[in-house]
């Protein structure tokens, strides 16, 4: 299951033998790691031991043996391994892990964490039943508002609509940024319960914003020279170039829904209230969907997808990367 159905599902269920967190979402995977720990570390009434592995170094032997080994604490006492980067220890030790799960050790519990996993395998159909896969997926741009709204109730605020809108488009989908930064709207707010679009301005600023702005105007231009000038401007000012990416994903997903949207007729107000796009962008918006066709759009954002998967991937030099990827965008219009 998703995280966030793990995370409604969680203090109804019991504490299984083994949990399996996976996937790319470091912000996800630490809250799952910190509701498991909390229960077992704290809700136990017996005493636990906590035992932290490395996959890369650990053999499955060892940490087998560590689960079936006597808690230091005797009949009354607990034990919590968690084993780190386990993917490798996971595909290799499937069957004995599955087996394990069998007849697992009353007074252990583990904790696999990997990046990947293959959803076919027994011992995942098996977890999966019982509630023990957690899958830590990055949010879409789409999902990252609802998000915002909730994460903000932890600490005892709301955010507008607004506000949260402008959160995204400078900050992007790194929930752990948006955490920091919502921590950090908390507190400057003071005593005042909503968080509005004037404090998030007077915090993260809109340089970037703008700055993704007139990137994707210069791409639209095939005006290579300026794209390459923004882009050193926007690295300069402290962006990291794979950082680049999402947001220009999202500015071109964004033009792609716009300009279809004002083909099929609609105005102005669609998009603010359709695509959650703050007023005063509305204007430059719709002069950027003049400066595409739909293809282009099309291509744009698969040259993007694309490219985020060889940064995270390849040893390819992100700054060479985000340069090619320059190229490739302001060579592809099709006019």
């Amino acid at each position: 299951m998703d995280f966030l159905s793990f995370k409604e599902s969680f203090d109804k269920g019991k504490t299984l033998p083994i949990y399996l967190i996976y996937g790319e979402e470091d912000f996800f995977v630490h809250e799952a790691l910190s509701l498991i720990k909390s229960r077992v570390l704290k809700g136990e009434e017996s005493e636990v031991s906590l035992v932290e592995m490395e996959g890369e170094e650990a053999s499955l032997s060892s940490i087998l043996e560590e689960l079936e080994t006597l808690p230091f604490f005797g009949s009354k006492g607990k034990r919590l391994v968690v084993v780190y980067n386990a993917d490798g220890l996971v595909v290799q030790g499937e069957e004995r892990l599955r087996r394990y799960l069998d007849s697992p050790s009353p007074s252990s519990y583990l904790i696999l964490v990997c990046r990947k996993i293959d959803a076919k395998t027994s011992l995942y159909n098996r977890l999966n039943r019982l509630g023990g896969t957690i899958s830590c997926k990055q949010l879409q741009y789409d999902q990252l508002t609802a998000w915002i709204s909730n994460r903000t109730k932890v600490y005892g605020k709301q955010i507008t609509l607004e506000a949260s809108g402008i959160l995204v488009e400078n900050i992007g989908n790194n929930l752990s940024l948006l955490d920091k930064h919502l921590e950090k709207l908390s507190i400057s707010v003071g005593s005042r319960k909503k968080i509005e679009r004037e404090d998030v301005e007077e915090l993260v600023g809109a340089d970037r914003l703008r700055g993704v702005f007139e990137l994707t105007g210069a791409v639209a231009r095939k005006d290579l020279p300026k794209a390459l000038r923004i882009l050193d401007q926007l690295l300069k000012a402290g962006e990291r170039p794979v950082g680049l990416i999402p947001p220009l994903t999202w500015q071109i997903r964004r033009l792609w829904q716009a300009k279809r949207l004002l083909k099929g007729g609609e105005d102005r107000d669609a998009l603010v209230y359709g695509l959650k796009v703050h007023y005063r962008y509305v204007d430059d918006l719709v002069e950027q969907t003049k400066l595409f066709s739909e293809e282009d759009l099309e291509r744009d954002y698969h040259f993007l997808l694309e490219a985020d998967l060889e940064g995270k991937t390849s040893s390819t030099d992100d700054r060479l990367l985000l340069e090619k990827l320059i190229f490739k965008l302001c060579k592809n219009k099709g006019r």
